[in-house]
């Protein structure tokens, strides 16, 4: 019965497959009367799809600055063993005997340039 009065409805309008009679029910005009408020309500609340963005290049993070220690004790090799953090050092850093120890697989202490 529904499925009848959405096909009649669609025909009046011009947008059904089959051709019916119109209708003169007050039912079958309170049905076209909801129908018609809802697509106006749906057309109103969507606005038209906008149109995609360009996709944006992809800029590389800058490189980290790596500053090297001046001098590195063995307190400092055992926060950063307990952390997982490296210790970046330079020729000129001093590094006490103790914490050279420490770094037995080379792990923490990393020579850089600067």
């Amino acid at each position: 019965d529904v499925a009848a009065r959405v096909d009649r409805y669609l025909a009046q309008r011009g947008n059904g497959g089959a051709v019916a009679q119109p209708s003169s029910s007050t039912q079958d005009s309170a049905v076209a009367t909801v129908v018609d408020r809802f697509l106006a309500a749906r057309n109103q609340a969507s606005p038209p799809p906008a149109a995609p963005q360009p996709p944006k290049p992809e800029v590389p993070p800058p490189a980290p600055v790596i500053r090297p220690v001046s001098f590195v004790c063995e307190g400092d090799m055992r926060k950063a063993m307990h952390s997982g953090a490296k210790i970046y050092i330079a020729k000129h850093t001093i590094v006490t005997p103790a914490a050279r120890d420490l770094d037995t697989d080379g792990a923490v202490l990393v020579e850089t340039e600067a």
